[in-house]
């Protein structure tokens, strides 16, 4: 298995040692499923808002023109969602004093590497990755709760997986 074309990619919460929770996009066809025992696990279904409203990273991805066929869009938004997550609320809790750090260019192509476009090419995509940061910050997801959550189902032992007596 070697999950080539990224287009399944899903997002893993898992507790950092803050008290908050880390965010990775891995290809969830080759991701075992006992690997995400104490993990939250985001779909791209996720990113749409209670009220109907686009998230940013799929507002930039429409205001871009990046999809063409569609196949690979789900796994680029993940990617996308993860790295926004990570960069996107910076200036929570500063009152405007805070300096954005947002992505250079090169991280923006590490978390988009392992996702494969072949219909609109690559342009329209890293677009859309720079301009999702300038749409309305949406309010970080409600960490603390999954992060207490996530806390709470954190094994101290040893997990044991077994199937048919192996």
């Amino acid at each position: 298995m070697e999950g080539d074309c990224g287009t399944c990619t899903v997002v893993i919460g898992k507790p950092d040692n803050q008290g908050g929770v880390a965010f990775k996009a891995v290809n969830a066809c080759v991701q075992f499923l006992p690997t995400l025992d104490g993990h939250a696990l985001f779909t791209v279904e996720n990113l749409r808002q209670p009220d109907g409203t686009l998230h940013p990273v799929q507002q930039a991805l429409v205001d871009c023109h990046d999809s063409q066929y569609g196949f690979c869009t789900p796994g680029f938004a993940m990617s996308m969602f993860a790295l926004y997550e990570k960069h996107g609320h910076a200036t929570t809790g500063c009152a405007g004093a805070c300096e954005k750090t947002w992505p250079t260019r090169e991280e923006i192509s590490n978390a988009l590497t392992g996702n494969l476009c072949r219909c609109t090419g690559y342009q329209p995509i890293i677009d859309a990755t720079e301009q999702m940061f300038d749409h309305a910050p949406l309010a970080p997801l409600n960490l603390p709760a999954p992060a207490r959550t996530l806390d709470g189902i954190q094994r101290k032992d040893t997990f044991h997986y077994e199937a048919n007596g192996r």
